[in-house]
């Protein structure tokens, strides 16, 4: 299922290719990270400048979020203010503080909507798997709970 706003895959469907994505990982003995991003401040922007802002937030960061992500990779909208993307296949610590460096650079251009400037800001966190554990649900609630577990998770992995 996709989301009607922005295209993207819904929560069900991420946490779908989240568990198969585990699952390859145990078989291959492969890595992989889960990046919760959160638009902060999002209600204020729809109430200071109505829905269709808010609404101009989110397609503009669900882009920005799809450029910064290789292919085999994917990005999803979970909830009101929140994406999750899955990093496949991540070997090295580095590869997942370039992506979410990236991931913040790109936000933090902000939108235009209609000769106004919107400005995002977003908070990302990081679990990765297998040190984070096997249990997808499990994955996405350990990145939710901010930089601080996901700077840990990300500082777990080898070079």
């Amino acid at each position: 299922m996709r989301d009607m706003l922005t295209g993207l895959p819904d929560r069900s469907m991420f946490m779908d290719i989240l568990r198969q994505t585990v699952e390859r990982g145990e078989l291959h003995g492969n890595c992989c990270a889960v990046v919760l991003v959160t638009l902060d401040g999002l209600p204020e922007v729809n109430l200071r400048n109505g829905r269709s802002a808010g609404d101009a937030v989110l397609r503009s960061a669900a882009d920005s979020l799809r450029g910064c992500i290789s292919e085999r990779d994917m990005v999803a909208r979970v909830a009101g203010n929140a994406f999750a993307l899955i990093l496949s296949d991540v070997h090295r610590r580095a590869d997942i503080q370039r992506v979410v460096a990236d991931l913040r650079a790109a936000l933090s251009l902000g939108v235009m909507d209609d000769d106004l400037y919107l400005p995002i800001q977003a908070s990302l966190g990081v679990d990765v798997y297998p040190e984070g554990g096997k249990d997808p649900a499990g994955l996405l609630a350990r990145a939710g709970r901010g930089a601080t577990g996901g700077a840990a998770a990300v500082r777990a992995m080898r070079h």
